[in-house]
C-alpha cells in the first residue's frame, strides 16, 4: 500500500532557489517574482514577508506564474479562505501550463474535504503535471493507481508512476520502489520500457526550466485573511 507516501506527496516540497547568497545584493535589474522572493528569503534584500507577498500578489496578478505558484503555497493553512486562495492561484499558474501549479490543483482536489473532492479532477491535473516531470504529482498518481482513486488500480501503473518519481531522484520513490511487492516479470519490464521512453518527453526544449518542477518550501506567513462573520444562526462550513 502506497497511502502514507500518497501524504508524503501531498505534504513534501523542495526550496527553490533565489539565486543569490544570504550575503548577496540584489541586482538593480530584478524582476518583481525575483524581489519577492529576496524579501521571503532574506537573500539580497531585509527578510519582510508582507513585502513579499505584496510583490508576489503584484507579479501574480501580471500574469508571472512562477509567482502564482508561490502564492498558493503561502495559503497552505487549513482553513477555508486559505485552501481558496490556494486553489485559486495554483488555478491561474495551471491554466499557464506551470507544473507545479498543476500539481497544487491536483493536491487540493485530491486532498479536499468531501465536499470539495474531485478525485476525476485530481487524475487529470496530476496526469498534466507529471507529463512534464513533476515527481510530487508522479508519486501521487502512483499512490492514486494503487488505491484506485479517481483511476483504475493497476499495479503495473502504481509501478510505473514510482519508477518515473524514482528516476527523477525523489528520495521516498527510491524507498517505495524498493518496498513494492514483487510484479511478474512481464509486467515489470513493461513498465519499465514505458518509464524509459517516457525521459524523451522530459527533454523537450519547450519544458519549464527544472526550477519551475519544485515546489516552494514557504511556510504559511501571509498576511491574515478574514473568515466570514458567522451568522446568527448555525450553519455547516466546509472549513479544510
Amino acid at each position: 500500500m502506497l497511502k502514507p507516501f500518497l501524504v508524503l506527496a501531498l505534504l513534501s516540497g523542495l526550496a527553490v532557489s533565489s539565486g543569490w547568497a544570504a550575503d548577496a545584493v540584489l541586482p538593480s535589474t530584478a524582476t518583481t517574482f525575483e524581489r519577492a522572493v529576496a524579501h521571503l528569503k532574506g537573500r539580497g534584500a531585509l527578510q519582510d514577508t508582507p513585502t513579499a507577498l505584496d510583490l508576489f500578489e503584484k507579479a501574480g496578478k501580471q500574469g508571472d506564474a512562477r509567482a502564482q505558484v508561490w502564492i498558493a503555497s503561502m495559503h497552505r493553512e487549513p482553513t477555508r479562505s486559505s485552501r481558496r486562495a490556494a486553489l485559486k492561484w495554483a488555478r491561474k499558474a495551471a491554466d499557464q501550463g506551470h507544473p507545479a501549479g498543476q500539481y497544487l490543483v491536483g493536491a487540493y482536489y485530491l486532498s479536499a474535504k468531501p465536499t470539495q473532492k474531485n478525485l476525476a479532477m485530481a487524475s487529470e491535473w496530476m496526469t498534466r503535471a507529471a507529463a512534464q516531470g513533476q515527481r510530487d504529482a508522479m508519486m501521487a498518481l502512483a499512490s492514486m493507481s494503487a488505491e484506485g482513486l479517481g483511476r483504475e488500480a493497476s499495479a503495473v501503473d502504481t509501478y510505473y508512476w514510482t519508477k518515473l518519481a524514482a528516476d527523477a531522484k525523489l528520495e521516498y520513490a527510491l524507498y517505495a520502489l524498493r518496498k513494492m511487492q514483487a510484479l511478474p516479470d512481464r509486467d515489470r519490464t513493461a513498465a519499465e520500457a514505458r518509464a524509459s521512453s517516457f525521459k524523451a518527453v522530459l527533454e523537450r526544449p519547450e519544458l519549464f526550466k527544472d526550477s519551475d518542477l519544485i515546489l516552494p518550501n514557504v511556510k504559511p506567513g501571509r498576511r491574515p485573511v478574514p473568515e466570514p462573520t458567522p451568522s446568527p444562526t448555525p450553519t455547516v462550513l466546509d472549513h479544510e
